[in-house]
This record gives C-alpha cells, sequence and structure tokens, in this order.
C-alpha cells in the first residue's frame, strides 16, 4: 500500500492541480481532452473536491480535434471506491464534430448528484464513437466526494447498483 501511495504522490508531484498529462488515459486520441476543469458554485475545484448533494457539478472541458469524424459522445461517471465499477453516470451526450470549424472546442456537462450516496467516486470521463474509446480519463486522482448532509437524506440506490445522474451539455464553439 505504501508503495501505491508514493506512486500516486510522486505521479501528481504532490499538487491538488489536475494535470491531465499525468493521469492514467487510453483511447485512439481522435479527440483529445486538453483541459478539464470542475466547477463547483462557479468555482474552480482540486482534482479531489467535495460537494453537498444539493450542490451542481460543470466541467468544462477543452477538446481538440485530431482526426476528422463526424459525430462522437461524451459521458461522465461515478466509479464505486471498492469495485472500480461505474456505479453512476451522466448520459451520452451526443456531439456533431462535422459542424465544428475550429481544432479546439469547449464542452460545458452539467450534472446534478442530488441523489448520491455519501462518500468518495474516482471520475471517469469518456468520449466515443461507435463503441471506439477515442480519449477516456480514468484514474483515481481525479476523485468526487458527497458529503453527507444529515441523518434525514434519502440517496438513490445503496451503491450496489448503476444509476443515472441527471446532465446537460452545453457546446461552445
Amino acid at each position: 500500500i505504501q508503495q501505491y501511495t508514493e506512486y500516486i504522490y510522486n505521479k501528481n508531484n504532490g499538487s491538488n492541480i489536475l494535470s491531465l498529462e499525468k493521469l492514467d488515459r487510453r483511447g485512439n486520441k481522435n479527440l483529445e481532452f486538453l483541459k478539464i476543469e470542475a466547477h463547483v458554485n462557479k468555482q474552480i475545484q482540486k482534482n479531489n473536491f467535495s460537494v453537498k448533494r444539493n450542490q451542481s457539478i460543470s466541467f468544462a472541458i477543452n477538446i481538440k480535434i485530431n482526426k476528422s469524424i463526424n459525430f462522437a459522445s461524451l459521458r461522465v461517471g461515478l466509479k464505486s471506491q471498492n469495485t472500480n465499477e461505474i456505479i453512476f453516470s451522466s448520459p451520452e451526450h451526443n456531439l456533431n464534430i462535422a459542424s465544428i470549424n475550429k481544432d479546439i472546442f469547449l464542452c460545458e456537462l452539467f450534472l446534478e448528484p442530488t441523489l448520491l450516496l455519501p462518500g468518495k467516486y474516482p471520475l471517469y470521463i469518456l468520449i466515443a464513437a461507435f463503441n471506439t474509446c477515442i480519449d477516456v480519463i480514468d484514474d483515481p486522482l481525479f476523485t468526487l466526494t458527497i458529503l453527507k448532509d444529515g441523518n434525514k437524506d434519502i440517496y438513490l440506490g445503496d451503491g450496489r447498483g448503476y444509476r443515472s445522474i441527471d446532465s446537460k451539455i452545453k457546446i461552445n464553439i
């Protein structure tokens, strides 16, 4: 465990600022995440951030077009820290890449985690096309913590099954 902790710390150089170059990624990189910022109450968050259940989360995602494709889909998921499986995710948001006439564009994805169980959730961010991963960030350094709100909370599920999170997307080109 200590070796893994040291690996994670060294990989992040002791910083809480998210650097995509240091995260575990995969995909063919036809489209590439250049920058991802998490925002809570319009404040930029660090790579490990916390929210109360009634707070909205937004992600500002800069994407670079490396190879021309027509369509792709974007999804954000939350993984179980116990099993590493995706247990909550946004729906797939379709992107009409052919209509974008810039090399780099910005997507803003808004999540409403109002009924999630309190706990830590490593984030999973995927852009794909026709069941092919284009760019995937799947790294334990990028983690969301849902804070407990009180004893009268109502939660969505018990953390053992997949659930969808309400979300919407805005593309700025």
